[in-house]
C-alpha cells in the first residue's frame, strides 16, 4: 500500500441514544424521541422543509415530544425557534457523547490519548507508535485525519477504529475520503500542528477558534 492509503475520513454516526441521553440536561432525559431517532442533523433538516401543520407529516419521532413542543413545531410562528430551542443542547450531547466514545474507541486500541471540548466541538488525538489521529467532532459528523502510517496497517486501523465505535452504540457511516496521501498528516493535523505539534487536541481547538474568532473558548480539557 501507497502513501495514497494516507487519508481523513468524514464520517456521520447514528449516534448512541443512550449515551447521548446521559450526556443531555437533566430536562431532556426523560424524552423518548432521542430513543426514537431525534438528533440535531434530523431536527435541521426539519428546519429547511416547508412548514406542515399535520402532525402525519413530521418524522415519528415527533410524537414522542410533549404536547406543547409538538403544537410549537407545527405552528409556523414558532417553529424555527422551538426547533433551535431543542436541537442545540442535542448537538451538545451528541458531541460529548461521541467525543467520548472516540476517544475510548482508541484508548481500546492501544492509543495514548488527549480529549477536548471547546465551543462545542470536541477534539481526540491518539497516538501509538509512529502512527497519529486526530479527530473532530461536531454533533453526529466525525472527521478523522491520519499521519505517520503509510503501510497495509492503515485499513486494519480504520476497519478497528469502526469496530471499536460500533461496540459502543456508534454505527459508522463513510460520507467522503480525502486521499491526501501526507505522512505528515492532512489539513486538519498540519492546521492543529501550526499552532501546537505536541498537543494536537489542543491546536486543533485554536486553529478553530482563529479561523472563527466568534467560536466560545475551550469549556473542559482532559489530558
Amino acid at each position: 500500500m501507497s502513501n495514497s492509503s494516507i487519508s481523513t475520513a468524514s464520517y456521520r454516526t447514528a449516534a448512541g441514544a443512550t449515551r447521548v441521553k446521559a450526556a443531555l440536561p437533566p430536562r431532556y432525559r426523560q424524552s423518548r424521541a432521542v430513543a426514537a431517532g431525534m438528533t440535531s442533523a434530523g431536527l435541521k433538516q426539519v428546519s429547511r422543509t416547508p412548514a406542515v401543520t399535520q402532525p402525519k407529516k413530521m418524522p415519528a419521532w415527533v410524537k414522542e415530544l410533549t404536547a406543547d413542543i409538538q403544537a410549537e413545531l407545527l405552528d409556523p410562528a414558532t417553529r424555527l425557534n422551538a426547533i433551535a430551542e431543542i436541537a442545540q443542547p442535542l448537538e451538545l450531547a451528541e458531541t460529548a457523547a461521541t467525543t467520548t466514545a472516540v476517544t475510548e474507541s482508541l484508548d481500546a486500541e492501544g492509543f495514548m490519548t488527549r480529549m477536548m471540548m471547546d465551543g462545542g466541538v470536541g477534539f481526540v488525538e491518539g497516538r501509538r507508535g509512529n502512527e497519529t489521529i486526530l479527530v473532530e467532532v461536531q454533533g453526529a459528523r466525525i472527521e478523522r485525519d491520519r499521519a505517520g502510517l503509510d503501510d497495509e496497517t492503515c485499513t486494519a486501523s480504520d476497519t478497528a477504529f469502526e469496530t471499536q465505535m460500533a461496540a459502543r452504540g456508534f454505527h459508522l457511516v463513510t460520507e467522503h475520503v480525502t486521499e491526501h496521501r501526507n505522512v505528515p498528516g492532512g489539513a486538519l493535523i498540519r492546521a492543529a500542528a501550526r499552532q501546537n505539534r505536541r498537543n494536537l487536541a489542543e491546536g486543533a481547538a485554536k486553529a478553530r477558534r482563529v479561523a472563527n474568532p466568534g467560536a466560545a473558548p475551550a469549556r473542559r480539557v482532559v489530558a
